[in-house]
Formats: structure tokens, sequence, C-alpha cells
């Protein structure tokens, strides 16, 4: 973790991301992260809450993960392409306790017992994301859960470490 946040801190005007042609820097993602947590908080997400986050692959689902491992909120990424049997099988095994989405994908959530929130009523953010991760201490914790839909057709799960994360911003960065 101090890794990490000595890594962000040395170079907050780098480039983190180009995205639709927009250069992305480190401070760019750390503002627009923190904007989704206060958006978050606000809706009472909190620390050990199960978060399913159902958003196409984009900024906006990156900036949402990274909030959710900032409040220590356990974030479930569901696939985009996921139907609504899937999303529904979802909803009735695995107890979360929020839902966010888009409005284009609320729909296909049929438990009216999760609160759902639209990407749209959050605060807008940037559409990027930030590895804010100041309060993990340890890299081999798991950041986040990601569903597959796998050859069976039931979602399996994958665990996603703060390293592989740590990871994945380095590779993005020596490209």
């Amino acid at each position: 973790n101090e890794i990490l946040k000595n890594y962000i801190n040395s170079r907050p005007r780098d480039i983190f991301i180009n995205y639709n042609n927009s250069n992305i820097t480190y401070d760019d993602m750390i503002y627009a992260v923190e904007d989704r947590i206060k958006s978050m908080q606000a809706i009472n997400i909190q620390k050990g809450d199960l978060v399913g986050i159902y958003l196409d692959n984009s900024l906006n689902l990156l900036e949402i993960l990274f909030g959710c491992i900032e409040i220590q909120a356990i974030p479930l990424i569901i696939p985009a392409n996921f139907t609504s049997n899937e999303i529904n099988y979802l909803s009735d095994s695995i107890n979360f306790k929020y839902f966010i989405t888009d409005w284009s994908k609320s729909g296909n959530i049929k438990n009216n017992k999760i609160p759902k929130f639209s990407i749209e009523e959050l605060s807008p953010g940037i559409g990027g994301c930030a590895p804010s991760l100041r309060t993990q201490s340890d890299t081999n914790q798991i950041a986040c859960l990601l569903l597959t839909s796998g050859t069976t057709g039931k979602p399996k799960i994958a665990q996603i470490s703060i390293q592989n994360i740590i990871e994945s911003c380095e590779s993005w960065d020596n490209r």
C-alpha cells in the first residue's frame, strides 16, 4: 500500500490512462474517485457492504470499483453482458447490500429488495479511475470480486488482489 501511495504521490500530473483520446492524470483520477466516495457514503455504502457493480467496461466502472476499495466495501463486478436471468440468479443467491448500475441496465435487476443506484445519480466524476488504496495495508488482500460466466453458464467468482491492480496499473504505465 505504501509503495502504491508513494508511486501515485510522486507523479500527480503524469498520465494515468489515455481514454477516448483524453489524457487522464493521477490527480484527475484521485479527484474523481474521492467525488464518487462522497456520493457512495451519502447513500450509506459502508465498510463490509457487498456492492454489485453492473456497468459497461468504462472508466465509470473503475471509479466505482476504486471508491468501494477505498471505503472498504466489497465490490462484485458483474459483466455488462449478463442477461436478466443471470443477474436475477445472482441477486437471489448473493447477499448484496446495494447495486450500482446505469439507467439502461437497471431494468435487468428484478430484485426490488436490494437498493439500486444508477451511476447517473451519483456524482459525475470524470469517467476515470484512481488506484486510491490508502485504507488497505496488505497487497495480498482481496480488493474485489469479479464475476465471469464461465463455460457452464453459471456465474463464477474470481478474486482480484490489490497486488493484481497495482501490477495492472504499472503495466499500463509501461505502454
